[in-house]
């Protein structure tokens, strides 16, 4: 039933995986991820001053915020887009400080990372739909078909993020960053 729409994918597929970098320069690019990661792990978190972490961290999480409140007002597919991007900067700035106090801080990260995996997928079917919509083929039913399941999805998605990200965006700027800078306080000592 949907032959037409699958052989068109796979074929898209192709192109760009042949137009993408060869082996070998993913190959570098994969070694050198590895050696960052190695290098971020040994960052010391300590050396940092309080008020550079923590006006960081109020910047990066009233962005998130904001971008919360467009995707309520806003059902757009690039509104949810800027907010993924938002989450994930959140979870990488938490990410950076887990070895201050893991009990604390791993909860919230591993939340943040659980909503950037459902913004994640609603991005996914966000482009899967536009590539269907894109598609010339002569099986309309099936295109429309496919079309309606991946947006049922991405509603479902949807609405598994929202109260996720209410939660975690629930508070105002100031309060993040208090909790922020006591939490580094306390835990590097200063």
């Amino acid at each position: 039933e949907f032959e037409d729409i699958l052989s068109n994918l796979n074929e898209a597929r192709r192109l760009e995986f042949d137009a993408d970098a060869s082996t070998s320069d993913l190959h570098r690019l994969r070694d050198l991820l590895c050696e960052s990661r190695i290098r971020i792990d040994n960052w010391s978190v300590k050396k940092l001053k309080p008020n550079t972490v923590v006006n960081g961290f109020g910047m990066t999480y009233a962005r998130g915020r904001k971008a919360l409140k467009r995707c309520l007002r806003d059902p757009r597919p690039e509104a949810w887009h800027e907010w993924r991007k938002r989450v994930k900067y959140q979870r990488y700035q938490w990410e950076l400080l887990r070895s201050l106090w893991p009990e604390m801080v791993n909860p919230r990260r591993h939340e943040l990372h659980r909503l950037s995996d459902f913004l994640g997928e609603n991005q996914d079917l966000n482009e899967f739909v536009r590539r269907i919509q894109g598609m010339d083929t002569q099986d309309t039913a099936s295109k429309e078909k496919i079309t309606a399941l991946a947006k049922q999805r991405s509603e479902e998605v949807r609405r598994s993020a929202l109260p996720l990200g209410r939660k975690l965006f629930a508070e105002k700027e100031t309060c993040v960053k208090a909790r922020v800078k006591t939490l580094f306080l306390i835990a590097s000592g200063k």
